[in-house]
């Protein structure tokens, strides 16, 4: 392997261009550890109409770095531009990365890629968090839960139970607006410890005023394949649906823990969206262009947008230059090829 060592120095010289073109570090939320429940980080924000939270996924920094080294840094200093775009458009709240941050652990340099990867999403100066992928390995998990946990701008509050966590979004007034439970959804799907983790948040987390609660993790569920099959989906579908080990029982744990929506990636070439037992579940737009799918589907990310006083949620997938895209009432299309 080439052994191109990536410092946190070389990063931010390469990125000098964002504090030049006027982009600085958002003041405007807090995070810090909630009282009692483990993993769980509020997220304070100024009292507004809107909340914002951006999904970036599949991003995939370091692939192919050891053959293509060359192709490999264009095309990750290509993804970290258009995250800038999008953050410059969407203008977040919340920036949730769900998993393949960076990719594998070739020759232990795992938390190397790892801490490039947190170095790129703090320059965008807002909250953030990360769920783990089946490509986000390291050597060391429990000092990358440390990392993640104590970067700059970071909500994750993995740390204590094994990269599973939520993130709360209140204003400044008390009002909670989101509980975003974040699952490490590891290599084959949410497991028993993920799963076990929505549970015992739901028990402990009864509110007499309804709170949205969604989800975000990586490997989708069985119902994304069941939904596109008979034909209730909405969107794009590229690929097979890769829900891995997930046998169609998880579902009912997030339904009965009252999550209205779940948002995943690990599916670079599908964009669709289906209810299912009254869960909306919501493929992410892929946004690195060092993982596949990008002859397909543009790459971007996908935008949701909480109406703090209703509840009421709405999502788009969004484009560096700001269009966005939103699938026909009827639209129910397979671009595969084979």
């Amino acid at each position: 392997m080439n052994q191109r060592n990536v410092s946190r120095r070389q990063f931010f010289g390469a990125t000098a261009a964002t504090a030049a073109s006027g982009f600085f570090v958002a003041q405007t939320a807090t995070g810090a550890p909630a009282t009692d429940f483990p993993g769980e980080r509020v997220l304070t924000i100024p009292d507004k109409g809107i909340v914002r939270v951006l999904q970036f996924t599949d991003i995939h920094y370091f692939k192919g770095i050891d053959k293509y080294p060359v192709r490999e840094e264009y095309l990750r200093h290509k993804t970290v531009g258009i995250m800038r775009r999008l953050v410059d458009h969407a203008q977040p709240d919340l920036i949730v990365s769900t998993g393949d941050f960076w990719h594998e652990n070739p020759d232990g340099r795992g938390l190397e890629f790892m801490n490039w990867a947190i170095d790129s999403i703090v320059a965008l100066g807002r909250p953030w968090t990360f769920t783990w992928g089946n490509h986000d390995h390291v050597g060391d998990e429990a000092e990358a839960h440390r990392t993640l946990e104590g970067a700059l701008h970071s909500v994750y509050g993995g740390t204590a139970r094994n990269g599973n966590h939520t993130v709360v979004i209140e204003l400044e007034n008390g009002k909670r607006v989101l509980e975003l439970l974040c699952l490490n959804s590891g290599r084959r799907g949410v497991d028993k410890e993920a799963l076990g983790y929505v549970t015992d948040y739901a028990r402990a987390r009864v509110h007499k005023e309804k709170v949205l609660r969604m989800s975000a993790f990586h490997i989708p569920l069985k119902q994304y394949h069941d939904r596109w099959v008979d034909g209730s989906a909405r969107g794009l579908l590229g690929e097979k649906v890769y829900f891995e080990d997930d046998d169609g029982s998880a579902l009912k744990v997030f339904q009965d823990a009252g999550v209205s929506a779940i948002f995943c990636g690990h599916d670079h070439e599908s964009d669709y969206s289906a209810f299912s037992d009254g869960v909306e579940l919501i493929y992410g737009r892929a946004t690195g262009y060092n993982g596949y799918g990008a002859e397909t589907l543009d790459k971007g990310g996908k935008l949701f947008e909480i109406d703090t006083v209703t509840g009421d949620y709405r999502w788009k997938s969004l484009f560096p230059d700001g269009t966005t895209w939103q699938p026909g009432k009827e639209e129910h299309l397979d671009i595969r090829e084979d």
